[in-house]
């Protein structure tokens, strides 16, 4: 028969855990067809503006997502 010892924290965790975290801002992605619906354009223009590297990406598999704060940036640099 095994006798299991109760484990006590650490002083590093018991540390940790009374640190307060800070929230990290909330970051959205948005799809190809969400930014061409932003933009009011196709997303076959959506895709051309991507590829020309205006806006940064961040590719999930073969997927690609945008950060809606980029789009916002590509935007104010336009007008």
């Amino acid at each position: 028969m095994a006798i299991s010892i109760p484990t006590l924290p650490t002083l590093r965790n018991a540390k940790a855990a009374e640190r307060p975290r800070a929230e990290a801002p909330e970051v959205q992605f948005l799809t190809i067809r969400q930014v061409a619906q932003q933009l009011q354009v196709c997303t076959k223009t959506a895709r051309r503006i991507i590829s020309d590297k205006d806006i940064p990406i961040l590719r999930v598999g073969r997927q690609i997502r945008i950060r809606s704060d980029h789009l916002s940036l590509f935007v104010s640099k336009q007008w």
